[in-house]
């Protein structure tokens, strides 16, 4: 069969693009409706963070049985399942509770809990379809990432006028674009998994590779700061004096931005500068964007500080994915890209919104602006970063080379 090395087929740019649809509304518009709720920032915080310690004990689970299973696209289906599941939890329990605040909070915190288990298996589990496609039958990745880019792009602003005008049906327009999501996975080309029966591997094996591993504790940083921004996003907005539609039109900007990094001649640059010095520099752009958004005092400018969401994001979310794809053996595929999820979802999503979500209380409580004040400590820890993380992951990576070079002689 030949090769085509530049397109997938076109049901894998309708699944990204939908899968990106549902990412946009859970990002962009389940903080502030739970900001509506009533909810403190302590407790969005907890809510946000505690959810992914589950999924820290079920993702290692996703990537076996995805390895395991005769096709990973049966897995898929099942996780899609439950997150169309718990998304109707969320619903009953926003429409039809009348109990007390702690009561809500609760059963809102198991609902999220059971999504969380669901919905952080998605991106890794299609993004190991994907690959395992591309490898057998040619392609890119980026095209097919960037229609995801398009599909957040379109929700976030489509959602935040939807909401303005019906600010209660989040949860209906997610349910409807999972139904979408469901639809365009059955399509999907079948991926078998890789594993024998008599074979083992676990995300531990993955990082006992300390180039890996430093990559992805640089990776960890950056998410937890992204973890924070996303989520205090909406909240930070209302506070400003904004609407829905403005966060809407925030969330797009910053999905646009990811757009350059995916065409060619963005491609080009980030491969010749490679995925070690591109997550170093995205570090470096992510201290300058959490400076502009921590001195906003207008949603306008807080609009133009997401603008620099693309340069931190899309090595993270390109070259990383296949950087660890390429170096890992059959048998691990998914379960490579598992630890990805971990460092990039679960553990940054617990790190940075328990813990974002306390400095906001402690700072407000202190009569301070607390959310712009977590904002701007999230600069030193990105530069931080740079020197802790980013500067060994260029040894390491030497190292290696050096290697490389010796035993080809």
């Amino acid at each position: 069969m030949e090769k085509n090395e530049n397109r997938l087929p076109w049901v894998f740019y309708g699944y990204y693009f939908a899968m990106f649809m549902g990412m946009a509304i859970f990002n962009s518009f389940f903080a502030a409706f739970f900001t509506r709720a009533g909810m403190s920032s302590v407790q969005l915080g907890l809510l946000f963070g505690l959810a992914p310690l589950a999924g820290l004990l079920f993702q290692p689970i996703w990537g076996n049985l995805a390895d395991k299973a005769k096709t990973k696209n049966r897995i898929l289906m099942s996780a899609i399942g439950g997150v169309m599941f718990s998304v109707l939890v969320f619903y009953g329990i926003s429409m039809f509770f009348h109990g007390t605040q702690s009561g809500r909070l609760i059963l809102l915190s198991a609902a999220m809990i059971l999504f969380t288990i669901f919905n952080n298996a998605l991106v890794p589990l299609q993004d190991t379809i994907t690959l395992d496609y591309i490898v057998r039958n040619g392609g890119q990745y980026g095209p097919a990432r960037m229609s995801g880019t398009l599909g957040y792009a379109f929700m976030a602003l489509a959602a935040g006028l939807l909401l303005t005008r019906f600010p209660d049906s989040v949860f209906i327009i997610y349910f409807i674009v999972l139904c979408i999501i469901l639809l365009a996975a059955s399509r999907l080309p079948k991926a078998e998994g890789y594993r024998e029966k008599n074979e083992k591997g676990s995300v531990f094996e993955v990082l006992r590779d300390r180039e890996i591993l430093l990559l992805l504790l640089l990776v960890l940083v950056q998410y937890i700061a992204l973890s924070f921004g996303h989520t205090f996003l909406g909240p930070y907005m209302l506070s400003l004096g904004g609407n829905d539609a403005m966060i809407g039109i925030a969330n797009m900007v910053q999905a646009l931005t990811e757009i350059p990094f995916h065409i060619r001649w963005g491609r080009k640059l980030m491969k010749k500068f490679g995925v070690h010095k591109c997550l170093i520099f995205s570090a470096l752009v992510g201290a300058l964007r959490w400076f502009l958004t921590a001195i906003s005092r207008a949603p306008l400018l807080l609009i133009i500080a997401t603008g620099l969401e693309g340069v931190m994001l899309v090595p993270m979310i390109v070259l990383v994915v296949e950087f660890i794809n390429d170096r890992m053996p059959k048998r691990l595929k998914a379960t490579g890209q598992t630890a990805i999820t971990l460092f990039s979802v679960v553990l940054p999503r617990t790190i940075g919104n328990i813990g974002g979500g306390a400095l906001v209380g402690l700072f407000n409580k202190m009569g301070y602006q607390g959310t712009s004040l977590s904002y701007g400590l999230l600069v030193p820890l990105s530069l931080l970063s740079v020197f802790a993380l980013g500067i060994p992951l260029l040894q390491a990576k030497k190292k290696r080379e050096q290697k490389e070079a010796e035993s080809a002689i």
